[in-house]
This record gives structure tokens, C-alpha cells and sequence, in this order.
């Protein structure tokens, strides 16, 4: 039997008086405009922005895209974290040669943000 998908979900949550950006389920060409959405809502807050990709099971092209996206809307003042992803999405980011472009954090276990 196959597990039951997590539904993609994405909204802004707030760290430290930082904008964080909370993602779950699938990132594909269904959901990807809904992610990349939540980015710039995210961007508007701050340059800096953090993307929490724990419970993100699959990252398309497309998502690859929107988090590409991201780095170039954030400029050079700006910066963008992928905290703690998926194992899938750190493959994504190493296979296509991209986590030059974003702080990869691995291994810091994430507070409980306010919502």
C-alpha cells in the first residue's frame, strides 16, 4: 500500500522577528505558483528569507524554479536559507548544482515559530 500524500502547504510563520517561510507536500507544476506567491509575500517582509523545507516530499523543476526565483528577487543584499530540507530537495539542490546559490542549514533543529 502506498503512503497517502501530504498536501502542499505554504505560509509564512515569523522566527525571531523573522519571516519564515513554513512548506509541506509537493512542490510541482500544480503547487509551484502557490509557493512562489508565498516567497514574495515572504520577500516583502525582508531580504532575508528563510524556508523551512522539512516536510517537502518532492520539489519539481518547477519548484527549483520559484526557489531560483527567489535568490534573484532578494538581490545581493539579500539572502536566501533552506532550513533543514528534505533529503529529496537537498538531492534536487546537488544534482542540478545550485546550493551555491542559497545557506543550506541541515542540521539546526527549527523553534516553534509564531504564527
Amino acid at each position: 500500500m502506498m503512503p497517502t500524500p501530504v498536501p502542499f502547504e505554504a505560509h509564512i510563520a515569523h522566527l525571531d522577528g523573522n519571516a519564515l517561510v513554513v512548506v509541506r507536500g509537493e512542490i510541482d507544476m500544480e503547487t509551484f505558483l502557490a509557493f512562489r506567491t508565498v516567497l514574495e509575500q515572504a520577500r516583502a517582509e525582508t531580504p532575508h528569507l528563510m524556508i523551512d523545507m522539512s516536510e517537502v516530499t518532492f520539489c519539481s523543476s518547477s519548484g527549483l524554479g520559484a526557489l531560483l526565483f527567489a535568490v534573484n528577487r532578494v538581490g545581493e543584499t539579500g539572502s536566501v536559507t533552506i532550513r533543514r530540507p528534505h533529503p529529496a530537495v537537498l538531492r534536487l539542490l546537488e544534482i542540478t548544482g545550485v546550493t551555491g546559490q542559497f545557506t543550506i542549514d541541515v542540521d539546526e533543529p527549527l523553534p516553534a515559530p509564531a504564527a
